[in-house]
């Protein structure tokens, strides 16, 4: 199967390492992969992870609550 196109957000804008500091986004052996490792209630919010390729589109929606 071709390797997706992987893209996360939260709260629909698109995250990256620059948009949210100290992020970590990773994708190795078929598994996306993202990690906020200094959490705090700033970064709550949903998340959702898009991937897309040749075959298709597929979402996962979470939603992260810091209190």
């Amino acid at each position: 199967s071709p390797v997706p196109e992987v893209s996360w957000f939260r709260d629909g804008q698109v995250i990256s390492t620059s948009t949210l500091p100290g992020v970590q986004i990773s994708f190795s052996d078929g598994r996306a992969k993202l990690m906020i490792p200094a959490v705090t209630k700033a970064n709550s919010g949903r998340y959702s992870l898009r991937a897309t390729n040749g075959s298709g589109q597929a979402t996962s929606t979470a939603e992260l609550l810091v209190t």
